[in-house]
């Protein structure tokens, strides 16, 4: 929205997201989420402290502070700091795994793709639990719930919902292969404004009450 929003007024913003639900391990997934920050973290953090230059045992200590301090940036908050912690520890341990070629699935084709993907949406999803609640408590209840199988919330407007990820799918889909599943030029004055405002009416169907833009806290 950002993005087009600027292109509106004359401004290119660069891209933040590159169908990240289309990763394939933890550093992809890093790799497509929240583009400018991650190579701002880089950059900045990361390669001052040696980068992967000075062995395996310092790239995996870079790593780990690096996005450690990537969560106080967030805000001075402990769950911001355990969120940055485990993120480091999930690439380094990657980073290891595959340096020593050791294998976590069975070499089966297709069901290896799909059992680390969701491997690696399970354990993701515990860190950014404690990302988005706002105490240790509430992120180590919430994630109690998760693996013991609790009931949760309810779940409402499943099937708005489910348009809903059928339309991101469709938009993974255009960012991950442009050049093969992109509007063509010639119907995108139709098509895309109609597009837009299907996809505007769902949003508006699925609002249960106020939710602030989550990152416009930072």
């Amino acid at each position: 929205m950002a993005r087009g929003i600027g292109k509106l007024i004359g401004f290119e913003l660069p891209e933040n997201f590159k169908a990240p639900f289309f990763f394939q391990n933890f550093g992809d997934l890093w790799r497509r989420w929240h583009l400018t920050f991650s190579l701002w973290i880089r950059d900045y953090i990361y390669i001052p402290l040696g980068g992967s230059r000075k062995g395996e045992f310092k790239t995996s200590i870079n790593l780990i502070v690096t996005f450690m301090l990537g969560g106080l940036w967030h805000g001075a908050n402990l769950n911001f700091l355990i969120w940055g912690l485990l993120t480091g520890i999930y690439l380094s341990l990657e980073r290891l795994f595959e340096v020593q070629n050791w294998k976590v699935f069975p070499e089966i084709p297709y069901i290896k793709p799909i059992l680390r993907y969701l491997f690696v949406l399970l354990v993701y999803s515990i860190s950014w639990t404690f990302f988005f609640t706002p105490n240790f408590n509430s992120a180590i209840s919430s994630i109690v719930r998760i693996l013991t199988f609790q009931k949760g919330q309810s779940l409402t407007g499943l099937e708005t919902g489910m348009y809903m990820l059928f339309f991101l799918f469709l938009f993974h889909v255009s960012e991950e292969w442009p050049e093969r599943y992109s509007v063509p030029e010639r119907w995108r004055v139709g098509l895309l404004p109609i597009l837009g405002l299907l996809i505007l009416f769902i949003m508006v169907g699925m609002n249960a009450g106020n939710a602030d833009f989550f990152y416009s806290r930072f």
